[in-house]
């Protein structure tokens, strides 16, 4: 897939944006009953100016999709599962950022109730680390997630590794607390810059559950026709105070994407 990659042109240098949005929805993409999620993203990267891709790791064939879906394909961006490569990226973090990758499945372990070492034999987890290498190679500037429990494990990974600002769409809160991906809720909250949730009902709920200082980042979109217009300002806002993860300078013929894509071939 990466050989393919590099004899294509790269649509990512072709629009020359500055500003990158990373996305993680679910594991399989581009998927009909998810294409809201996706114009939510397409709006607010046409609002700031910038790309955004949705990264993934399950393909779906593109025979089975309908005319709608399909356009979609091209914003995605495939990481599939391999052992050998999840555990090259975690050893790549442990050289390059020991004590984010150690904190991080800390705190992981901590909301399962496990050791830290238990947590890189989740699937998730390793698809998350996995995903980071990826998102870094990209050269993200921010990171879009929907819902707590839909890979947002791998979300919180991401943003923990790369030190990223998130961005967290809730549906819904989740059952009890036999559900592990439930007992993750209150570390997603908690490094999200901002929550966005359907109802004002669940805001109080989040703020009953994890305090007051919640409220002043979490963004109701019923009856609320500029939703989308104060989460962009809100991103942009916090765009404004990072310096951009890639420039026009670096979009060159060998720009760091696709020289550490190369440099993962050769290490395969």
């Amino acid at each position: 897939m990466f050989s393919q990659l590099l004899r294509r042109p790269n649509r990512f240098l072709e629009r020359r944006k500055t500003r990158r949005i990373a996305a993680i929805v679910t594991a399989r993409f581009p998927m009909a009953d998810q294409q809201f999620a996706y114009v939510h993203l397409q709006r607010l990267a046409l609002r700031l100016d910038a790309d955004f891709s949705v990264f993934y790791e399950d393909p779906v064939d593109p025979r089975t999709l309908d005319p709608e879906t399909k356009p979609w394909l091209s914003q995605g961006f495939l990481s599939p599962r391999s052992l050998l490569k999840e555990d090259a990226d975690i050893d790549h973090f442990r050289r390059t950022c020991p004590d984010r990758l150690a904190t991080a499945l800390m705190r992981v372990a901590g909301a399962l109730g496990c050791l830290p070492e238990a947590v890189l034999q989740i699937d998730e987890a390793r698809a998350g680390i996995s995903q980071a290498r990826m998102v870094q190679a990209w050269a993200a500037d921010v990171l879009v997630s929907f819902y707590a429990f839909e890979g947002g494990l791998k979300a919180y990974l991401v943003c923990a590794l790369l030190q990223i600002p998130r961005l967290l769409f809730l549906g819904e809160l989740g059952g009890g607390e036999e559900n592990w991906l439930v007992r993750l809720l209150p570390l997603h909250v908690r490094q999200a810059e901002w929550v966005v949730v359907p109802t004002e009902a669940m805001i109080e709920e989040l703020v009953a559950r994890f305090g007051e200082e919640v409220r002043s980042k979490v963004l109701c979109t019923y009856g609320n026709p500029n939703w989308e217009i104060d989460i962009t300002r809100r991103t942009a806002a916090i765009l404004r105070g990072r310096p951009a993860a890639v420039t026009r300078k670096d979009l060159g013929p060998e720009p760091a994407f696709r020289t550490q894509i190369q440099a993962r071939l050769a290490h395969q």
